[in-house]
């Protein structure tokens, strides 16, 4: 049985690396290149183009020994409470609380407080092909709008699930990549699922609620084994959160 359930194989599903980061990897020293992320603008990691947004997603770029971890998560949540909710789960250290995918455990149903995610995982861990060399570092599972949401939107998938649509035209992307360029100690591998702003408008009216957006990303060295903490960076990982929240589909 292969990873994936419709017979294509997990390299079918392999697609281009989206050209959008804008990683400055030239500072001479590790320690400048992990505090420069205090000056790194996340906003266009969620909002890629004026059409689309990122509403979940998991991705790696490295180059050398450094390397930056972007996560991109989205839920629903009540809008006469959004902000509190923002600095609530704000407050809180991002490994203590993410957003929650459908049904997950940080999901919130007290009175006037909604924090509902409705975004799932599709697909398998093991396969025939999940050691496909073609298929690289690709994820195993796809991230995909649950299905009570696809069918408020009537939205189906087509192109190995790339795309899910209506007649309102394309709503959602799902892109699935890994890639490496040959002799070189650049690579990048992740997955994200975009969404097309009139999906975000009529998922908005249909369940009454308001959507947030948490982004996180994260840089790191990869340290070799006869290297201190101090002489490659220190011992923390450098990270910057930030939340925006869609109300009738403008942040």
């Amino acid at each position: 049985m292969l990873v994936r359930s419709d017979g294509y194989w997990l390299f079918d599903r392999r697609d281009p690396w989206p050209v959008y980061e804008d990683i400055d990897w030239a500072a001479e020293k590790d320690e400048d290149w992990l505090a420069s992320i205090k000056n790194y603008d996340v906003q266009h990691l969620v909002f890629p183009s004026p059409e689309k947004v990122a509403i979940w997603g998991y991705w790696t770029e490295r180059y050398d020994r450094r390397e930056q971890t972007v996560m991109v998560r989205s839920a629903l949540v009540s809008p006469s409470n959004a902000d509190a909710l923002v600095r609530a789960v704000g407050d809180q250290g991002h490994y203590d609380f993410v957003l929650p995918s459908f049904e997950d455990f940080g999901e919130i149903d007290e009175g006037q407080f909604v924090l509902k995610g409705w975004v799932t995982e599709e697909g398998r861990h093991d396969g025939l092909d999940a050691n496909d060399p073609w298929a690289a570092e690709m994820s195993k599972r796809v991230d995909v709008p649950q299905e009570e949401f696809r069918d408020k939107l009537r939205a189906k998938s087509k192109d190995l699930g790339r795309k899910w649509g209506s007649g309102k035209g394309e709503l959602f992307w799902s892109e699935v990549w890994s890639e490496a360029e040959e002799q070189s100690t650049w690579r990048q591998s992740g997955d994200r699922l975009l969404a097309n702003r009139i999906a975000l408008q009529d998922l908005i009216a249909s369940t009454g609620r308001s959507i947030v957006l948490e982004v996180f990303v994260e840089r790191r060295i990869n340290r070799r084994e006869y290297e201190s903490a101090i002489e490659s960076g220190g011992n923390t990982n450098p990270f910057k959160r930030e939340f925006f929240i869609v109300e009738n589909g403008d942040d």
